[in-house]
């Protein structure tokens, strides 16, 4: 499946030369340089050398807030569908920088076929942003005025100060019923696409009503395709990592390696944005731990050898269920068995529940460093060798994503272990028969699983289990996780 990739550059050559030399395989660039942008000649026709670029134009002086930036993006959304014959549309800009392997990406896309990802909310926005109908209410000069220079933002204002003192509102636009507004950036199918571009042809009213409005293309996009395409084929959530405050001079964030383990949490495929001298020590980390391919070995007794960060999961809602779980339990400290690179112990231990953790993995302490530079109790342990402790039991032990990828011959020891390191809970993830992935040899039904935590002397809580499940926001662990307790503890 081909995928087009749409680019608009205004600044920043190297990086934009690095975020097209990703898209190396099964993807087609097309690339619009703001017309304001200092890139030379030479270096505009050198981005035709990267194969995948099809496409680079500069067509359109683009200002921010203006009505110039929907232009563009519709014009380049456009050239795409005439020069390529690609199912799918992203539309990113030249400060976002990938931060998930591009096989990773493509089988997304893949699996998830048909699947259009926005990020939109109904206007009106309740409480924040003057409700939204502003926008459509004042005219706004941003395509002929700096409305990020401090000069700019004083005339934008004393704009909208004439229009409350005249009593001047543009009426609402009546095309359509709903109205939303959200990210301009996109990941399309080409029928929502044609469905786009074909509205904006046959219906140009409400484009045009775009005109003089404040940031249309965060309007006009969403407005058209949630209402015109199938709501089941919609997915609230455009997979790009933006912090929405003010860090590092700007908002949304200009994104640091401060901002490394929220990337690395995210469910993103980009990240944004990315402005010097801040993105660089991020996207080495980028580079070093979630996009080089560093391998992966499965030794005999399960455990997982490698060196990239986006081979973990993490689930913040389950994160969140732990905290609650432990409060009203009364659980005094708690132990990772899997840990992976450290996520729910640093989550746990913000919180302030003692938590250790370990892995198998010979890189864990490597990994969790990367994330925590100050360090987590985490250290290098196998499962399946009879585990050493110092004869104190924690209340709980979680074990995640580990039991399906252990030998049967290994079965016995790591539940013993697990047993061991515990006198009150256990919470672990066992997949459904048929749920196999990567690495999966040990998948049993779920009753067997029970009955082998019975013998010893573990039952499964019910209420607990559902509560867990439920509240779980990665598919696969709302019907996988398992809260057992110790035969005779008292679990409200």
């Amino acid at each position: 499946m081909k995928h087009a990739v749409l680019i608009l550059a205004h600044k920043n050559y190297p990086l934009l030369c690095r975020l097209i030399r990703y898209f190396a395989k099964d993807c087609e660039v097309f690339v619009h340089v703001d017309k304001k942008s200092k890139f030379t000649k030479d270096e505009i026709g050198q981005l035709y050398e990267y194969d995948s670029v099809k496409a680079v134009v500069q067509k359109y002086d683009v200002h921010w807030g203006g009505f110039s930036m929907l232009k563009v993006e519709l014009y380049l959304l456009r050239l795409a569908m005439k020069q390529s014959d690609a199912a799918y549309f992203h539309l990113i800009s030249g400060q976002d920088y990938p931060v998930k392997p591009l096989p990773l990406f493509l089988a997304f896309f893949e699996k998830n076929k048909g699947k259009i990802y926005l990020d939109y909310k109904h206007i009106p926005f309740v409480g924040r942003d003057y409700n939204g109908f502003y926008r459509f209410q004042y005219y706004m000069p941003y395509d002929y005025i700096d409305g990020r220079s401090p000069k700019g933002k004083r005339i934008i204002y004393k704009f909208y100060v004439w229009h409350k003192r005249l009593h001047i509102k543009r009426r609402i636009p009546d095309q359509f019923y709903h109205l939303y507004g959200g990210s301009q950036w996109f990941s399309i199918t080409r029928e929502a696409a044609d469905v786009l571009v074909g509205y904006t042809r046959k219906h140009p009213a409400f484009y045009r009503r775009m005109r003089f409005t404040f940031a249309p293309e965060e309007s006009y996009v969403t407005t058209v395709l949630v209402n015109k395409m199938p709501g089941n084929l919609i997915v609230n959530n455009n997979l790009r990592y933006v912090r929405w405050m003010c860090e590092n001079g700007n908002n949304p964030s200009n994104l640091g390696k401060e901002h490394f383990e929220g990337v690395v949490k995210s469910t993103a495929f980009f990240a944004r944005k990315m402005e010097s001298p801040y993105y660089e020590p991020l996207t080495m980390w980028i580079d070093r731990y979630l996009l080089s391919d560093h391998g992966i070995r499965f030794l005999e007794n399960g455990v997982w050898v490698y060196r990239s960060l986006n081979m973990f999961r993490y689930d913040a809602s389950l994160a969140k269920t732990m905290v609650l779980f432990c409060r009203l339990a009364g659980v005094v400290n708690v132990v990772d068995a899997g840990c992976g690179c450290g996520m729910y112990v640093a989550a746990l231990r913000k919180n302030d529940i003692p938590v250790v953790g370990f892995d198998g993995n010979p890189y864990t302490q490597e990994l969790v460093t990367s994330l925590y530079p100050m360090g987590l109790p985490c250290t290098v342990a196998d499962l399946t060798d009879e585990l050493e402790t110092d004869g104190t039991p924690f209340d709980l032990a979680v074990c995640l994503d580990v039991l399906p990828y252990i030998n049967r011959e290994h079965e016995n020891q790591v539940l013993a272990n697990l047993v061991g390191l515990t006198k009150r809970y256990i919470l672990l993830s066992w997949p459904a028969v048929g749920a196999g992935t990567l690495g999966y040899v040990s998948l049993r039904p779920a009753e067997y699983v029970v009955r082998r935590l019975e013998e010893f002397g573990y039952k499964k809580s019910d209420g607990w289990t559902d509560y867990f499940c439920s509240s779980a926001s990665l598919p696969d662990y709302k019907t996988s996780l398992f809260l057992f307790e110790k035969t005779g503890t008292d679990l409200k």
